[in-house]
Parts: C-alpha cells; sequence; structure tokens
C-alpha cells in the first residue's frame, strides 16, 4: 500500500502540483469556478447529494490584495433598486 500511495503520489499528486503552483489569481480563479461548475452538473445528471448547486461566487485571496470579488451574482434586478444603484455610482466618484 506504501508503494501503491507513493507511486500515485509521483505520478499524479507531482504534476498536477506544479501546473497549479504556475497558474495566476485569476487562472485560478476559472479552475476553481470551472470545477464547481461540472460538479454541479454531475449532481444534476447522477443522484443528488446536495453538496453543490445554484450560481457560483468567485473570489480570490491573496496577501497583498485580501478578497477580490472576480465574479458575484446580483441577488435583485438592478432597474427595480435604482436608489442602490444611484448610491453606487456617487461611491465611485
Amino acid at each position: 500500500m506504501a508503494d501503491w500511495k507513493r507511486l500515485n503520489w509521483q505520478y499524479n499528486f507531482s504534476p498536477l502540483l506544479g501546473v497549479l503552483q504556475s497558474l495566476s489569481v485569476q487562472e485560478m480563479a476559472h479552475l476553481a469556478e470551472s470545477l464547481l461548475g461540472i460538479e454541479s452538473l454531475k449532481e444534476r445528471v447522477t443522484s443528488p447529494s446536495e453538496s453543490v448547486g445554484g450560481p457560483i461566487d468567485v473570489a480570490a485571496i491573496t496577501k497583498d490584495e485580501g478578497l477580490v470579488w472576480i465574479r458575484r451574482k446580483h441577488y435583485f434586478d438592478a432597474a427595480m433598486n435604482m436608489r442602490y444603484v444611484s448610491r453606487l455610482r456617487k461611491s465611485f466618484d
């Protein structure tokens, strides 16, 4: 069993780790979103275990920038919440 684990680590995990270490933050966020999307699709096609589903929010957390939203869903229609949109525009001016 120990030999199998060592070989598995050598042939599968080590190359994957090398690839992951070379990805940028943006690419890593895209990879995470893609993996969650695939898992969500698998849940819809197979027996659901209620582990993943619905729209996905993606954020990156780095030492330099802290939390940065890469993709975030909106919970409401902006056209129906003009006061909120107006407040956002004023904060950017």
